[in-house]
């Protein structure tokens, strides 16, 4: 992958795209868009006198070349009669075979109306689908479908495919509009209850949203096209388990995604927590599991790539994916504030780019994943409890301003990190990989007697103190386990008998409790 400003290959993959600002229209009317802009952003002042002189001040313009496509990133700063009035970023793709992924979010500081439209033609009469829950009639157990009829989109995860006269098919996506607040860590707060939303709705050749922001408040908005027709599903929405995905996967008020990645909600006891409190979680467990999928539909794929970019280009500097968010629990018990470093999301998004480096053989993924390898190498030598054969017990937390802090060690956390390791040695032949893997793998067998509870289950964690203790996941560690056992196996040529026994004690467990893994 390389990366530059250049454009002329981006727009040579697809259709150009572009933001703008528009003066000079008619007075109180919003600008008619111009059909040859496929993407326009236009503003006007709140009190609807007219259209507002905003001026777009480049800031940053990055293009990446992945083998799965071209990425375009541009920041670029609003201005009116030279005073900042916020800021705009927006994000595309441009994939091989023509479909395009679009984000955009924009920042304001002082009260605006906006309104972006988007060139679409050729969905008169597509079947629309959205989650059940939220659909406007129509049937299904997960989605309800009904044939689109020309108004306005509901404000729900939509998915809209159309037969082309040419043969093929038209497809695409609309993620619900939100307008949020920007909270301090990173956090962002729904304005609007969720039926409350600005809505994309239909205009000649394509649709278009409209929202009013105050001071303070930003406006997100993402999409996937497919405007040229194309044999290749878009979903294959007779298979149960992309019914199932999709559901889970949600795109909206539980996982919403965002230019910064994909975000959940802010749990209780975390800063700041809210029912519409929202931040982003870098382990892209979303990207993982449509990676499996990607056979039952090309919007399948253009997630997946939007993810891998994601983890990409949001890896910070020391190599690993900081939460900005603050735990109150890390506060209150080891003094971690916000921007620390969580063992298990960071590796979940680095065992993420291995599966990526796999499937697309893009170097960029693999160049990641090394670099968080060369993090948590480093972070296994450094911040560890030792066992009597040499293991590492690595502390789960981390923070570069509390280097001195050490906190417990999960087994969840602990096999996790072994496997991105062992992994990481297979695909790059890291030999200092292999060697930490080892280390993790003596801890968990010189230990394998302590993590057995009482009630039959296991302990959580094994805490500073020396002690174990707290309540594990259900099902989490066992699948830990078991993917921990499989790559043992491969790579040393035998099981591990402190794995397996661990894995039959959480099993049995499971089963006297009828709970199946």
């Amino acid at each position: 992958m390389t990366i530059g400003a250049g454009l002329a290959a981006l727009f040579a993959a697809g259709m150009a795209l572009f933001l703008w600002a528009v003066a000079g229209a008619a007075r109180g009317m919003w600008p008619v868009p111009d059909p040859g802009r496929p993407f326009d952003l236009t503003f006007q002042t709140p009190d609807g006198s007219g259209p507002a002189q905003v001026q777009r001040v480049p800031v940053d313009d990055e293009t990446a070349r992945y083998r799965g496509g071209v990425r375009r990133l541009v920041r670029e700063r609003l201005e009116i009669g030279g005073g900042p009035i916020g800021r705009v970023t927006w994000l595309w793709w441009t994939f091989p075979d023509g479909e395009q992924a679009l984000q955009i979010a924009v920042l304001v500081e002082r009260p605006v109306d906006l309104r972006l439209a988007l060139s679409a033609p050729g969905f008169d009469g597509a079947t629309l689908r959205t989650p059940a829950s939220r659909a406007s009639g129509g049937t299904g157990k997960a989605f309800g479908e009904r044939v689109w009829n020309g108004t306005p989109l509901p404000p729900a995860p939509v998915w809209l495919e159309a037969d082309a006269p040419e043969g093929g098919q038209r497809a695409a996506f609309f993620a619900p509009v939100e307008r949020t607040r920007v909270r301090e860590n990173g956090v962002l707060e729904a304005v609007d209850p969720p039926e409350a939303r600005p809505t994309w709705a239909p205009m000649e050749g394509g649709f278009y949203t409209t929202a009013r922001l105050s001071a303070g408040e930003r406006l997100d908005a993402w999409a996937l096209l497919r405007t040229k027709a194309a044999a290749a599903p878009f979903v294959d929405w007779a298979d149960g388990d992309a019914r199932e995905i999709l559901r889970l996967a949600d795109f909206d008020r539980e996982r919403p995604w965002t230019i910064e990645g994909p975000r959940y909600r802010t749990p209780d006891g975390y800063t700041p927590h809210c029912d519409r409190c929202y931040y982003v979680n870098p382990a892209q467990h979303v990207g993982e599991k449509l990676l499996q999928l990607m056979d039952r539909g090309t919007f399948f794929r253009d997630v997946v790539l939007l993810a891998l970019d994601n983890a990409v280009r949001t890896q910070n500097a020391a190599g690993y994916w900081p939460i900005t968010t603050r735990s109150e629990w890390l506060y209150r018990d080891y003094g971690i504030g916000p921007g620390y470093y969580d063992t298990r999301w960071s590796t979940d998004a680095a065992l993420f780019l291995l599966e990526g480096y796999r499937t697309f053989g893009d170097e960029a993924y693999l160049q990641a994943a090394e670099r968080y390898g060369n993090f948590l190498i480093d972070f296994v030598r450094e911040h560890h409890d030792p066992t009597p054969s040499g293991g590492a017990l690595v502390y789960d937390y981390g923070h570069p301003d509390r280097p001195e802090v050490r906190t417990h060690t999960s087994l969840n956390h602990l096999l996790t990190e072994m496997n991105f390791l062992y992994l990481l040695f297979e695909a790059a032949g890291r030999a200092d990989a292999r060697s930490a893997a080892d280390r993790l793998l003596r801890a968990v067998e010189d230990t394998a007697d302590r993590w057995p509870k009482a009630n039959g289950d296991l302990h959580y964690a094994r805490l500073p103190d020396g002690s174990f203790g707290l309540e594990d996941y259900p099902t989490l560690t066992l699948k830990d386990l078991r993917l921990s056992q499989a790559i043992v196996t491969r790579i040393t040529g035998r099981p591990s008998a402190a794995l397996a026994a661990l894995i039959e004690q959480k099993e049995s467990y499971l089963a006297r409790r009828g709970i199946r893994p």
